[in-house]
């Protein structure tokens, strides 16, 4: 199963669940905003927006994803290893569905520059090093 509906552009921090309707036949799982505080140079758990989401027991789709609150306060920043934070770029996931096909072609052709440049725009990974970390872990892990 790919998860590509965790990867929505904001970090969030999980903040339990619960089990709902009679028998226990949906369950909610509750989550907070992470937002990037420039004095502290780091990202904090916000409550000024929330993301709800619905699934079934089997946590298969199809998900209800609920956004709750405001915008206006919440600011993206750079992954937490990044050392330079003031000149970095906001950190956004790859999709685990691009991981996946990238993995998928690594294992018939074996050439990680050629699969990146022929990618488009919206599921193209990170850069290059992404797509040889991945063949590197393919050929050398299991």
């Amino acid at each position: 199963m790919v998860d590509n509906y965790k990867i929505d552009g904001y970090s969030w921090f999980n903040n339990g669940g619960d089990k709902l309707l009679h028998n226990d036949q949906i369950i909610k799982t509750f989550y907070n905003v992470k937002t990037y505080d420039s004095t502290l140079g780091k990202l904090i758990t916000s409550k000024d927006f929330k993301k709800e989401i619905y699934m079934l027991p089997n946590k298969k789709p199809p998900y209800l994803i609920h956004y709750t609150s405001s915008l206006e306060n919440v600011v993206i920043g750079p992954h937490g290893n990044v050392k330079n934070k003031e000149g970095a770029e906001n950190y956004v996931p790859t999709k685990p569905s691009t991981i996946k096909a990238i993995k998928e072609k690594l294992t018939q052709t074996g050439q990680p520059v050629a699969i990146y440049t022929n990618y488009e725009a919206e599921n193209k990974p990170r850069n290059k090093k992404q797509i040889r970390n991945l063949n590197y872990v393919s050929k050398n892990c299991f």
